[in-house]
């Protein structure tokens, strides 16, 4: 994919991480997922060409301070867990599979 198509905002992260989950959840079962993990959690977001550099749920504060802020990522991916922890002890306590 070139990077021009990878190329997003911190708003449009979030709606894909949101679509990302949504979709893998959707075909869990039939393909056998136990588990997915978002690989960055902090990234610098400043001053580079390479896409991971911007993937992370958190980025580096303004230079100097570099004190981590989160992104409106973080903030999907902490509903889409709790969601996930409430439904699977949900299940669990229900005896569903």
């Amino acid at each position: 994919m070139p990077a021009a198509a990878r190329a997003t905002t911190e708003a449009g992260q979030a709606a894909r991480l949101r679509n990302a989950y949504r979709a893998l959840l959707r075909i869990r079962r039939s393909s056998r997922i136990r588990q997915v993990f978002w690989y960055t959690w902090l990234s610098p977001d400043r001053d580079s060409p390479n896409s991971f550099s911007w993937s992370g749920l958190r980025r580096l504060g303004p230079a100097g301070t570099d004190a981590p802020v989160d992104k409106p990522a973080m903030a999907e991916f902490r509903r889409i867990a709790a969601h996930l922890g409430s439904h699977r002890h949900h299940h669990r306590h229900h005896g569903a599979r």
